[in-house]
């Protein structure tokens, strides 16, 4: 896909707001449980939840701005270490944190971001608020050199090496309590003995390729289930999903896979190479699909391999002719 790029539509979809850096996750322990939400909150799966703490901030803002005195001896206070490193990092930070906007700043054009827009840099980009990610980082080095530079100025005022370290642990304990983070919504997979043994069997059936049925294209969930249980055979699987949607890949699962088990869905199968089929009954039955999974024997190009739990596997055989 030489080509290929986002509109600035698209873009605009996840883009940061100014809002999105004044909120918390809910899950949040201070924020969002202990005290009253200070802030707004925000939604993990719109990722939209930007405030990087105040401590880390405050932090941040020391080590910008504290300058040194005769007898700071410390790499922090340094002009050079201060010009490459804090300088550096609080304009890249700058740069992302004007990048995550997208297209638009509120309702003003967001003029660095096109400029490297249409230069082609960020055509690709899905998510511009992603690039915080950036911007945190360049926080956390900033944060960094706020802290050099107020533990070694403590320990110089206490005359003792070890209250400054004292003062960094505590910091930093500070910090952690700002993020901690409890109960993020998890769902759990199989692991070890407990992933069906279907996958176990087809690791050692050597260069094959699978496809896993019946799903539909844009169900991800089932897609994300596909790839991760083909971490266990390591197999080329027709199965995934990403953020960005191949024609192809919806055919094959929207079209050619509609009316499955037939023969058509055999010839596109072993056109495209794919030795086994496996039947998953459980996706069967959300579907209401699971009489289909008692015609794939009788259907020319098919052949029952193996039987494993609540998985079918089926081998794709060329049609007569071809």
């Amino acid at each position: 896909m030489p080509n290929f790029e986002r509109s600035l539509d698209d873009q605009g979809l996840g883009s940061a707001t100014l809002d999105d850096y004044v909120k918390v996750l809910p899950y949040n322990a201070i924020y969002g449980r202990v005290l009253p939400p200070p802030l707004l909150l925000g939604n993990m799966l719109l990722e939209d939840a930007l405030f990087p703490g105040m401590v880390a901030l405050l932090l941040g803002l020391v080590g910008l701005f504290i300058r040194s005195r005769e007898g700071d001896s410390t790499l922090a206070f340094e002009r050079t270490s201060f010009r490459r490193g804090a300088l550096y990092f609080l304009a890249l930070g700058t740069l992302a944190i004007i990048l995550s906007f997208g297209p638009e700043i509120g309702r003003a054009s967001n003029y660095p971001f096109l400029a490297l827009y249409h230069i082609g840099l960020l055509k690709p980009l899905r998510t511009p608020s992603r690039t915080f990610v950036l911007a945190s980082l360049s926080l956390a080095v900033l944060a960094g050199y706020g802290t050099a530079k107020i533990t070694a100025r403590y320990s110089r005022w206490r005359r003792d090496v070890g209250s400054g370290r004292f003062l960094g642990c505590v910091m930093v304990l500070l910090l952690l309590a700002e993020l901690a983070t409890f109960d993020l919504p998890i769902s759990a997979v199989p692991v070890h003995g407990h992933v069906p043994e279907a996958y176990s069997w087809l690791s050692e059936q050597g260069d094959v390729r699978v496809i896993e049925l019946p799903v539909r294209f844009a169900d991800l969930m089932k897609q994300a289930e596909a790839v991760y249980f083909s971490a266990y055979h390591w197999k080329k699987t027709a199965n995934g999903f990403s953020g960005y949607n191949p024609p192809f890949s919806r055919w094959l699962f929207d079209d050619a896979m509609r009316d499955f088990p037939s023969v058509r869905a055999a010839a596109v199968l072993h056109g495209l190479g794919i030795d086994y089929v496996l039947w998953n009954s459980g996706w069967a039955e959300d579907y209401g699909l699971l009489e289909r999974g008692e015609r794939i024997s009788a259907t020319p190009g098919f052949a029952l391999e193996r039987r494993s739990g609540y998985i079918d596997i089926y081998r794709v055989e060329g049609l007569g002719g071809d």
